[in-house]
């Protein structure tokens, strides 16, 4: 709740005495310090709770690749397929295998298998670790995104701690003022209500008004 200020007390004094005042006191407002933090949770807070749902996978991650990089190549590795050019770069290189051999008079030799063999191997292995390269780059930029995710769910909770406290230092110092001036005014209206109704004995004096004032502040 707003705590009034001094100008806002004098207003309800004149308006109504102290039921005004009381109602001024006790009533409406929104407390800036809480609508302003609300404005900073519906602006950070989508960031920080990325954040905080990315950290344990990410410290997971960069702790397989501290431990057992070796695991983590083969795990990706498992998903290995051939690519789609991969048989016609075969059957190009055997054909050039075995017309080599025919050329050379060792068609159907062993050597001529042997040779077919090595061509094969060494196109496998080529198509292997052209996909390991791939699988691996993918990674490393999963990896980057999800750190990024994660340093600005950082970042966005430094800012949204600097920003309350400023706003709760900004809070306080504008409480201060208001109880301040509202205080004073409040003794200035008891103070000036003291005479409008001691004469003849009635009630309304000073006196009442505090002890009036006094019960509903401490709610009897």
């Amino acid at each position: 709740m707003d705590m009034p200020t001094g100008q806002d007390v004098g207003a309800g004094a004149a308006g109504g005495g102290l039921a005004a005042l009381m109602s001024m006191l006790m009533g409406k407002g929104n407390d800036p310090f809480k609508q302003g933090k609300k404005y900073l949770d519906q602006g950070y807070d989508p960031y920080i709770n990325q954040g905080k749902q990315i950290d344990p996978s990410l410290m997971d991650e960069f702790m397989k690749l501290m431990n057992d990089p070796g695991g983590v190549m083969g795990k990706i590795g498992a998903g290995f397929k051939e690519s789609p050019g991969y048989q016609f770069q075969l059957q190009q290189g055997q054909n050039a295998a075995n017309n080599a051999a025919a050329a050379g008079g060792m068609a159907g030799s062993a050597e001529n298998q042997q040779s077919a063999n090595a061509v094969s191997q060494g196109l496998a292995n080529q198509d292997y670790y052209k996909y390991l390269n791939s699988a691996m780059d993918l990674y490393g930029k999963g990896l980057k995104g999800n750190q990024d995710f994660s340093d600005r769910g950082a970042k966005a909770g430094m800012s949204k701690a600097d920003r309350m406290s400023s706003m709760a230092y900004e809070n306080a110092g504008n409480k201060n003022a208001a109880n301040s001036d509202m205080w004073s005014n409040i003794m200035k209206m008891i103070a000036g209500n003291g005479g409008n109704g001691s004469g003849g004995g009635g009630s309304g004096g000073s006196g009442d008004i505090m002890s009036m004032f006094m019960k509903m502040m401490m709610g009897a």
